[in-house]
């Protein structure tokens, strides 16, 4: 069963802070991507669980946390190759995240946590990397 919380209910998990960090990597987003979004319960993970998708492939996935907000990406071998020849252009932190995170058989899997000083132009960036934007969706750019 979808689950979809209003933006009142995601301030009272997150804060106002981490939310508008969510608004903006969303509106990015949608801005620039054709996706798929659906939410559930995150169980162990957190209160909510956001995954957007491309087609049928993840993009990515945000955890809602009592006053915590976390972006799961996961990238296969390209999109790390790609990633890392541009790793010195994100913040300390993303790149510690980065350095930090577990790679697994199909893929390495980075669970970037907005308690840190993460910036959100370091995700928005990240994801770019990730996939390529479209030059025009909906009219935008």
């Amino acid at each position: 069963m979808e689950i979809i919380p209003d933006r009142n209910q995601i301030i009272q998990i997150i804060g106002s802070d981490n939310t508008n960090k969510w608004e903006i990597i969303c509106r990015f987003i949608k801005d620039n991507y054709a996706v798929n979004i659906s939410w559930k319960e995150a169980g162990n993970y957190g209160k909510w669980e956001q995954k957007i998708k491309i087609k049928e492939k993840t993009f990515c996935t945000f955890y809602f946390r009592n006053n915590e907000l976390i972006i799961l990406i996961i990238l296969g071998k390209k999109e790390r190759d790609i990633v890392e020849q541009e790793l010195c252009i994100f913040s300390n932190d993303l790149m510690l995240q980065y350095n930090n995170a577990k790679t697994y058989h199909d893929g390495k899997w980075i669970f970037f946590s907005f308690t840190s000083n993460l910036l959100t132009d370091d995700i928005v960036r990240f994801l770019q990397l990730k996939k390529k934007p479209k030059a025009k969706i909906n009219g935008n750019k």
